[in-house]
């Protein structure tokens, strides 16, 4: 039986292609060429021994006390999931609920930028944190353990860190604080502003970003809080301004501890005269 014409054909095309190369020195050539690519793409190709792959994260803590891992996660975790996931460039959002606490994390894409995702991250936050104090959805319980966790966090920083200069500014801010304090009750309003600048000058002291913003939400945004609650009295005033003395005079010395303490004492104190206040009104008495 032959072959057909067209398969002679192909036949001898193939044979043709294989006795060039037996024959000649391109297969050789051919060799040496891909070697030479191989090690050109070998020597120009970036590489690196343990290759940085930026990938942001944070984690956001939040405490719920006296409460059980489902209602941390119906009431914190879940819609915080939902807030968090609108911030650009953010590609993951999920959370831990336990009991009286839970995790969130935030996972940006590969290759945003590190401080910059922290930085919107914190606003969002800041945001919200703003809305819930302005319009007073946060118990006075609630507010003043933040409150304790995190001034009593900022003054142990600023006692490590302040430096000449930022001792001065407090001083300056405490003689400003006196000055009302010497006018009386009917600047208790004057004072308290310069309470919250001594606040939020303390937190400037820790360098930290985030301390400074949350701070500074907080005291642009607690007013509604004192004008309800906080009674307006002469020991009110005379204990905020010893309360300031004492807090500045530990940071000045360098003794975290004692100024972590000072600070959630007070916080602790001036929050029970509010919400002492409080019951009063709903009971209809008078406390002072």
């Amino acid at each position: 039986m032959g072959l057909s014409p067209s398969a002679t054909q192909e036949h001898g095309f193939t044979n043709r292609i294989v006795k060039i190369f037996l024959e000649s020195n391109l297969s050789i050539i051919l060799i040496l060429l891909a070697a030479a690519i191989g090690l050109a793409a070998l020597g120009l190709t970036p590489r690196e021994e343990d290759p940085q792959i930026v990938v942001p994260l944070a984690d956001v803590y939040v405490n719920f006390p006296g409460r059980s891992a489902a209602e941390v996660e119906q009431l914190v975790a879940t819609p915080l999931e939902k807030i968090l996931y609108q911030i650009d460039g953010v590609e993951y959002v999920y959370s831990m609920s336990r009991e009286n606490q839970a995790i969130i994390t935030v996972r940006y894409y590969v290759g945003e930028d590190r401080e910059r995702s922290l930085v919107k991250l914190q606003k969002k936050i800041s945001e919200n944190l703003a809305l819930l104090i302005r319009f007073q959805q946060v118990s006075l319980e609630h507010l003043a353990e933040f409150r304790e966790g995190v001034e009593g966090n900022v003054v142990a920083l600023a006692a490590k860190r302040a430096t000449p200069s930022d001792l001065r500014q407090l001083r300056l801010l405490l003689e400003e604080a006196r000055h009302y304090k010497e006018n009386g009750i009917s600047h208790l309003d004057a004072f308290i502003r310069v309470d919250e600048l001594l606040h939020q000058a303390l937190a400037r002291i820790t360098q930290n970003p985030m301390y400074t913003s949350i701070l500074q939400t907080l005291h642009e945004n607690i007013h509604p809080y004192f004008e309800n609650f906080l009674p307006r009295e002469p020991h009110v005033i005379e204990e905020n301004f010893s309360d300031l003395c004492e807090i500045v005079q530990a940071v000045e010395n360098g003794d975290a501890q004692k100024a972590r303490r000072l600070a959630q004492l007070h916080v602790r104190r001036f929050n029970q005269y509010m919400i002492q206040k409080k019951q009063h009104q709903k009971s209809g008495g008078a406390l002072w």
